[in-house]
């Protein structure tokens, strides 16, 4: 049996797919293989990905300048808890951005900007959109100490900004990675 390419916007079977040899497949489609950074170069050209969150999404972004051999990192000149990261492939038109959620956060003792302290939702808000944006969304871990009702109010207030950027670019690219609930 023959999958169809995985695309945005499919609908999930149930159960949506399995990990095997420490891989994602997806059993309601073909999920391509980034395998050749030949790939992934061709995915990632001429696409602005802000990563907004917390240490998990800095950690891809992170990953993604070392495997990446044309993205920069560009020095902010920033001093204390790191909120914001960006690196550049100016040959192939790649910007890569991380921006830390807003409170809560846990850290310890570590100063930061207070002008780069944004809610997500009004990170989601500053953007533009449009098919050479992808926005990849993580928060979970910094509210787990908190009570629930602060981490739903602040997830519904996410959903309502991506609700206002897809109105103004539908064609806009989003994912959302979950907490890990493991204790």
């Amino acid at each position: 049996m023959s999958l169809e390419q995985c695309k945005i916007g499919m609908v999930p079977s149930f159960p949506s797919g399995f990990v095997l040899q420490n891989k994602w497949r997806p059993a309601f489609c073909h999920l391509a293989n980034f395998a050749r950074h030949e790939q992934m170069y061709t995915c990632f050209k001429d696409k602005m990905i802000h990563l907004i969150g917390d240490s998990t999404v800095h950690q891809w972004y992170l990953y993604l300048e070392k495997t990446f051999e044309g993205l920069k990192h560009f020095d902010l000149h920033r001093t204390g808890l790191e909120s914001m990261a960006l690196s550049v492939d100016l040959q192939r038109n790649i910007r890569l951005q991380w921006k830390k959620h807003s409170h809560p956060f846990v850290a310890v003792n570590k100063s930061y900007f207070v002008k780069d302290d944004l809610y997500v939702s009004e990170q989601i808000d500053q953007l533009e959109g449009g098919p050479h944006y992808v926005v990849v969304i993580c928060l979970g871990q910094n509210f787990r100490p908190f009570p629930i009702h602060l981490f739903i109010k602040r997830v519904i207030n996410v959903r309502k900004a991506l609700e206002r950027l897809f109105l103004r670019s539908p064609d806009t690219k989003e994912t959302k990675l979950e907490a890990n609930t493991l204790m």
